[in-house]
């Protein structure tokens, strides 16, 4: 992050209170500059929890929800232990996605070439791969937040 060019956006904040026929707004600069928008996911958004959804869109083992959250596509599951828990929503394989819409599922299954993996995020099957060497599974289980 170029520091010189934040600190050229925002300058020392002045704390006083004026009445509110003073008021300002923030400059518009700062819904635009892509140096204040990682400024804040760094220093806002990544130092606190951020709601996806509500607990009743997980009722039962299988059930998901998908979204997006600074630009990476995620998948929220009830897994088995009954636990929600956030993966990327990409296949370790080929970078597919492993759901398009929510809903409930027992597997998790890449849309390109068939893997699957486990509600916990370990690589449950992977078609064609039957003797390949040195392939250890516990290398490609979804990666988590």
């Amino acid at each position: 992050m170029n520091k010189n060019k934040l600190s050229d956006l925002i300058n020392e904040p002045d704390l006083k209170i004026y009445p509110i026929e003073k008021a300002e707004t923030i400059p518009s600069a700062w819904y635009t500059e892509e140096i204040i928008y990682e400024f804040e996911i760094d220093h806002l958004f990544n130092q606190s929890w951020q709601c996806v959804g509500h607990v009743n869109q997980l009722q039962y083992v299988g059930d998901y929800i998908l979204f997006e959250l600074f630009g990476n596509p995620l998948i929220t599951i009830k897994s088995d232990n009954e636990k929600p828990q956030t993966f990327y929503n990409v296949c370790k394989h080929s970078g597919g996605p492993l759901a398009i819409e929510p809903g409930n599922t027992k597997l998790l299954q890449c849309k390109y070439h068939g893997w699957t993996y486990k509600l916990d995020g370990s690589l449950h099957k992977q078609p064609k791969f039957e003797g390949v060497e040195d392939f250890d599974k516990n290398d490609f289980c979804l990666s988590s937040l």
